[in-house]
């Protein structure tokens, strides 16, 4: 909705089956370190947070707008540190160098499967709001035609009984054909965590 505003069109976004997935929608969960005394993000107040990057919707976006009420317009954490994925996120969390983290709930899922003894060191404090996963996308010069063509395809991806096992391996349980509208929420959340006197994640 911003860096790519203009430039790209949307194809669709996957219909995620991980915890926490609405339909196309999915959010951020709240984490902390296995061992530590939080409890509630209140908890959190001057602690460390790990961003996998400002220009995050799940990392950043989603945990600023929860953190805005708590913050009454000051500062909340004692700094704010850039890890530059999800994954390094979880490490920074689960090895101490950080308090706190927003893992979008998928991400964190796979992380589950793939590198339990990873996830076993973390532990959910809160979650996000639900907002629309990530789309594929296409060239902005893409004619109707192939957008079509391309939609078509993902149909036959998510109805292929041979394909079942790739779907579920990446837990995708469909397609949804959306459009930018439903993408505004997340700039909705911005704005109104400004308008609440917290326009930066501090």
């Amino acid at each position: 909705m911003k860096q790519f505003r203009n430039s790209a069109r949307i194809v669709a976004a996957p219909r995620y089956t991980s915890r926490g997935c609405d339909g196309f929608q999915h959010r951020s969960i709240f984490i902390v370190n296995a061992k530590s005394d939080f409890e509630m993000l209140s908890d959190l107040r001057g602690g460390v947070c790990a961003v996998n990057g400002f220009d995050s919707n799940t990392g950043m976006n989603l945990l600023r707008a929860t953190i805005a009420p708590l913050a009454e317009s000051k500062s909340f954490f004692g700094s704010v540190v850039v890890t530059g994925s999800h994954v390094a996120s979880v490490q920074a969390v689960a090895n101490g160098r950080a308090d706190l983290a927003a893992i979008d709930c998928v991400t964190f899922a796979h992380l589950e499967c793939f590198e339990p003894k990873l996830t076993a060191r973390v532990r959910q404090i809160g979650q996000s709001v639900l907002a629309a996963a990530p789309p594929f996308i296409t060239a902005w010069k893409t004619d109707d035609a192939t957008l079509a063509v391309l939609r078509r395809a993902l149909n036959e991806v998510a109805s292929d009984p041979e394909l079942g096992f790739i779907r579920s391996a990446l837990l995708i349980g469909g397609f949804e054909f959306v459009s930018e509208s439903d993408y505004e929420l997340a700039l909705q959340i911005e704005r109104d965590a400004a308008a609440a006197g917290y326009a930066e994640l501090r």
